[in-house]
């Protein structure tokens, strides 16, 4: 098995289709679906500080479909945030730090609180 170093990027949400920028949020996509050839997900970490959020809202999304699959990790300080998520109209509410695995082509939208 062969290795290689994987080149992390910051991704200001607002590029992202769907989505706006959020005070106190910082998303970094670890891991990109052109770094394993023939899988289909990606890594998406998302690094919330919130002494930055102020009274702006963390709903950075509007419902969405991935192509891929996406493993989204929260990255906060232990019980700093609960953020919510929907997929497919369930609702997740979970605590930071966690790990949210977000299904291709199920339409989903989330944010903090």
């Amino acid at each position: 098995m062969s290795y290689k170093k994987l080149d992390s990027v910051f991704e200001a949400l607002e590029e992202i289709p769907d989505h706006r920028s959020a005070a106190g949020i910082r998303r970094v996509l670890l891991l990109k679906r052109s770094d394993l050839p023939g899988k289909s997900f990606h890594i998406a970490a998302h690094l919330v500080n919130s002494r930055d959020r102020g009274k702006q809202s963390w709903e950075h999304t509007t419902p969405h479909t991935h192509s891929v699959d996406e493993l989204s990790l929260l990255i906060a300080n232990s019980g700093e945030l609960k953020y919510r998520f929907e997929i497919d109209g369930g609702v997740i509410i979970a605590e930071s730090p966690c790990a949210i695995l977000i299904p291709a082509g199920r339409k989903t939208s989330n944010g903090g609180r």
